[in-house]
């Protein structure tokens, strides 16, 4: 329950869906959590993930911002692929500490955002926008 989304949008342009979402959480602790799951539920269903984020750390002055970006595929055999191991990310940060580290997998049918707030103690406050690129491409 600490994933709460708003101002889901969705178009489709040329074959392809487009979806954009909102997201604001808080998490704390050492461990990677699956913050945002994405099913994939055809075979041969691609996507591609654009996000931004900004964050705040309990009782810390400053502002972190990370912008992502990352996809996989369901293959005909309906296993997921990620179509690189990392996840895409750029940082920048002027809070004092550790800052959360960003990536991805796959399990099941979900493509899968995972962050870990890399902080024992404080409370890290989220916003995420994302941008999501679904495509089904056959021959």
């Amino acid at each position: 329950n600490f994933l709460q989304s708003y101002n889901i949008k969705e178009e489709t342009i040329g074959g392809q869906k487009l979806t954009s979402v909102a997201y604001e959480f808080i998490l704390t602790g050492l461990t990677p959590q699956n913050s945002i799951l994405i099913p994939l539920n055809n075979d041969f269903d691609t996507i591609e993930v654009f996000g931004r984020t900004i964050y705040r750390k309990e009782n810390r002055d400053g502002l972190g911002r990370v912008d992502f970006f990352g996809g996989c595929t369901r293959n005909d055999g309906g296993g997921l692929e990620l179509d690189d191991n990392n996840l895409q990310e750029f940082k920048k940060s002027s809070i004092s500490g550790v800052d959360p580290n960003f990536s991805h997998d796959i399990s099941g049918t979900n493509y899968i955002i995972t962050i870990d707030p890399n902080s024992a103690v404080l409370n890290l406050s989220f916003k995420i926008w994302l941008e999501v690129h679904f495509s089904n491409i056959t021959i």
